[in-house]
């Protein structure tokens, strides 16, 4: 959303995928949505436990700072991944609504 992006975020309803041929699919879809909001991305799909591809992407890209939303579970509060990040503190967390 055109919106969001002139704020910092942007948001694209996503369709549903899950064969490998349709990972170039969504990748074209992700790419599409970002130029029609005027923001500079790159898409990257990758499969494993979350906490840990997210730190290996980080690395990848040289991250100053990985961002991630919390649980939608009231109880949780903070959630498995973002818990799992900091504490393994091996890069700046920012964990948004």
């Amino acid at each position: 959303m055109p919106g969001a992006a002139a704020l910092g975020g942007f948001f694209a309803p996503v369709p549903l995928v899950g064969d490998v041929e349709s990972d170039d699919h969504l990748a074209h879809f992700v790419t599409q949505e970002l130029g029609q909001a005027s923001v500079r991305g790159d898409f990257t799909c990758r499969s494993g436990e979350v906490a840990a591809e997210l730190e290996l992407l980080a690395e990848d890209c040289k991250a100053d700072l990985v961002v991630v939303g919390r649980s939608a579970h009231p109880t949780l509060h903070l959630g498995g991944v973002p818990r799992q990040l900091l504490g393994r503190g091996r890069f700046p967390i920012l964990v948004v609504p």
